[in-house]
């Protein structure tokens, strides 16, 4: 009788082994079909992010060839991905579908973690839209205004870029103006006339110039009252409505450096 038992023992495990196998063979065996005809690179395109259309489906990272899945990116919802112009044609069953290579970048702003490509389809051109959950992301990362009000409303980063939107309640967002804040002095170069600076308000909110380590509320006290010395009291921002305002900053000063203009600036 234990004889018998131990034979059947085994031979189910015989059979789970064979269907382990047969399901490894036949993934194996459909990844196979699939051929990498050509690789171009459009050297144009230098680090545009894109995300993941459908955050529940799975989305699979391929290897190079097509041939093994190295990452599921419906596990990485919070995650960017990086494309740099590199393009694989693809073939299966006489058609043929274009894939991105790309490379990772996590809400903790690192780097290249997963490599590979992705059928171009899964993505949508633009960071991720998670802003809830995302903190601190550079303006360079946006593409238009809605997005950067967006993640302005929604990171836990932008407090203080929301108070002092408040301050200037009439005047709209302008990503262009905010990603163009460091050439505050010739930004007529670029189109705009009539460019309002404020530098002693726009000190406090630079962790690199003003290192103190004060709270939100302290901090945006100083800047009403930098504006409020500079002339611009709440009346006069209250009649702004006719400029655009370039506004950014960094919750956290470790995620700032020295290539960074966070501050305030507006213009016609």
């Amino acid at each position: 009788m234990k004889n018998i038992k131990k034979i059947a023992k085994i031979a189910v495990a015989t059979l789970a082994i064979t269907g382990m196998s047969l399901i490894i063979h036949q993934n194996n065996s459909s990844a196979s079909s699939y051929k990498v005809e050509k690789v171009t690179i459009n050297s144009s395109i230098s680090e545009n992010f894109y995300h993941v259309k459908n955050k529940s489906k799975n989305v699979y990272l391929w290897n190079s060839t097509r041939t093994k899945v190295k990452a599921n990116l419906k596990n990485y919802k919070n995650y960017s991905w990086i494309y740099n112009g590199k393009n694989a044609v693809v073939s299966h069953n006489g058609k043929k579908a274009i894939y991105y290579y790309v490379s990772s970048y996590d809400p903790s702003h690192k780097y290249v973690s997963k490599v590979g490509m992705v059928w171009h389809g899964y993505l949508d051109r633009g960071f991720n839209t998670n802003y809830k959950v995302l903190n601190d992301v550079s303006p360079f990362r946006f593409m238009n205004d809605n997005e950067y009000m967006n993640y302005i409303k929604q990171s836990p980063s932008q407090k203080v870029t929301r108070e002092v939107l408040k301050l200037f309640p009439n005047t709209k967002i302008s990503l262009k103006l905010t990603q163009n804040f460091e050439q505050y002095e010739s930004l007529d170069n670029l189109g705009y006339s009539k460019v309002l600076a404020f530098p002693a308000a726009t000190k406090y909110m630079d962790h690199i110039i003003y290192k103190k380590n004060i709270s939100d509320k302290t901090r945006i006290n100083l800047i009403k009252s930098a504006l409020n010395n500079a002339g611009y009291t709440q009346a006069k921002r209250n009649s702004l409505s006719n400029y655009k305002i370039g506004i950014f900053y960094y919750a956290n000063a470790k995620n700032q450096t020295f290539d960074d203009y966070p501050g305030i600036v507006l213009a016609k």
